[in-house]
């Protein structure tokens, strides 16, 4: 039984290391430009629908920035924008800017992003679009992006923060002033994470300047299922060692 489960996890491992990912762009190129209302599910890079669907809410309460469940006042249900370089948030009457914003009467905006499937942290990337990234200082000059991750698909809680400096930190820029770049998830270390974490949806939200995302990168699904016969054959080979 040890021989047979060893050799599953050097089968399995060994796939797993070789799986692909599929890149989201949100951009107008790939989605097309225009107000998608408040629910839309976009297309991938193959023209197959992504493995998540996008939300939006406006004018959240701007004294509590880094509160996930902080409220939204005059009804503030947002709808969602694709423009030149990403998604960003409007009101549900489609007024204020393209981006996501915080500031202006809108402030402070975010963006929902609720996967159909559990998904690793490890293996998601996120990409920013339309920031004042400031690498000398580690942080996003006038914008101050917080990111929320929920470990659930259904109850709604967001149980960790992530905020500016931990997300500047690990920002890798695709252009020379930093305007364009992305995140891998994985790397966030401000020690709340805890390791291995697998997350149902996730909210990124502005509360200073104007950025959108620009793109979101994931596991195709055959390799999620490799991730998790992973941890299978890892419990199994406790078990049984």
């Amino acid at each position: 039984m040890k021989k047979l489960i060893t050799l599953w996890a050097v089968l399995v491992f060994t796939a797993a290391a070789q799986a692909t990912f599929v890149t989201v762009d949100l951009t107008k190129d790939s989605q097309g430009k225009g107000n998608k209302g408040t629910s839309f599910r976009p297309v991938d890079d193959s023209g197959n629908d992504a493995p998540f669907v996008i939300s939006a809410w406006s004018m959240l309460d701007p004294a509590q920035p880094e509160n996930p469940a902080a409220p939204s006042f005059d009804d503030g249900l947002g709808t969602v924008y694709v423009g030149k370089d990403g998604v960003g948030v409007k009101t549900n009457g489609e007024a204020g800017s393209k981006g996501i914003s915080g500031i202006s009467s809108h402030k402070n905006e975010e963006l929902i992003f609720e996967f159909d499937n559990p998904m690793p942290l490890g293996d998601l990337s996120l990409g920013i679009a339309n920031t004042d990234y400031n690498e000398n200082e580690g942080n996003f000059g006038n914008d101050n992006p917080v990111l929320f991750l929920s470990a659930s698909i259904t109850t709604g809680v967001f149980e960790y923060t992530v905020t500016e400096h931990e997300l500047a930190a690990h920002f890798q820029k695709e252009d020379p002033k930093g305007n364009h770049g992305f995140i891998l998830l994985g790397d966030l270390n401000d020690g709340s994470i805890p390791d291995n974490l697998t997350i149902g949806a996730f909210k990124f939200r502005e509360t200073a300047g104007h950025t959108v995302v620009s793109k979101i990168a994931i596991p195709e699904p055959a390799t999620i299922c490799l991730l998790g016969l992973s941890c299978f054959v890892l419990v199994c080979k406790s078990k049984y060692a």
